[in-house]
């Protein structure tokens, strides 16, 4: 599937420069699905909207419905570089 942007919610602003914004997702897509570069504005061809809304170092909560399994991950922006967001493991 496809981001899916009715599963995004916003939970706590960062403050510019500061803090990071804080997100929680929710999709029946698989974690690797969703984990994958592009994922969150379908590579650099379509923009979701979302380039606009998320920076490197922000927090994205997600729940991941594959196959009626829910799993639960916490995943940083790690970059948006040539219009391609890529998300990466939070760091524990």
């Amino acid at each position: 599937m496809a981001f899916n942007k009715t599963g995004f919610a916003h939970l706590v602003h960062g403050k510019e420069g500061f803090s990071p914004g804080v997100y929680s997702y929710q999709s029946d897509d698989a974690i690797a699905t969703i984990a994958a570069s592009g994922y969150f504005d379908n590579g650099a061809t379509v923009n979701t909207g979302m380039r606009n809304i998320l920076k490197a170092g922000d927090a994205i909560l997600i729940k991941a419905s594959a196959s009626g399994t829910h799993t639960t991950h916490w995943r940083k922006v790690a970059a948006i570089t040539s219009g391609v967001i890529t998300v990466a493991a939070l760091d524990a």
